[in-house]
């Protein structure tokens, strides 16, 4: 098992625009995870601004494209951890760096996984719609290009 991320610190999760309501906001189910362990990435695994820490997750996240209308979806450590602590009180952010593969011969030092969901789907779905409830910020999963 991987080391606690610090209650301080923010996580990304990438969301496709699958799970984008039309209105704009991020549906519950962009963190369903067939291994009930949903990935984010570790914004302060890197140096930097935020915008240079979102560049290096872009950089390595193992991803083969990343959507053009894809997000990164914001979040604070210790508000995701409050948050969700009466539906799934063995919750956990830890670090679980991606290892190079044959796909992506690069690591990800900044992969992580939200461990201790429950079990059954009702509360699972309610632990979603809460961890929507702690997005801070959303940013465009691709670098945006300056405008000329």
């Amino acid at each position: 098992m991987g080391d606690p991320i610090s209650k301080d610190d923010h996580i990304v999760r990438y969301v496709g625009y699958q799970s984008l309501l039309p209105c704009g906001e991020v549906d519950g189910s962009a963190f369903h995870d067939a291994d009930n362990s949903p990935s984010v990435n570790w914004l302060e695994c890197f140096e930097g601004t935020k915008l240079e820490q979102l560049d290096e997750v872009r950089r390595v996240i193992h991803m083969k494209r990343l959507g053009a209308k894809a997000i990164f979806a914001e979040m604070v450590v210790s508000t995701v951890l409050e948050a969700t602590k009466k539906l799934a009180p063995d919750l956990s952010i830890v670090s679980d760096p991606s290892a190079p593969t044959e796909q992506f011969p690069h690591c990800d030092p900044s992969h992580a996984e939200i461990r201790g969901l429950p079990e059954c789907s009702e509360d699972i779905d309610a632990v979603y719609d809460k961890l929507v409830e702690c997005i801070v910020d959303r940013h465009p999963a691709r670098k945006q290009q300056p405008k000329t």
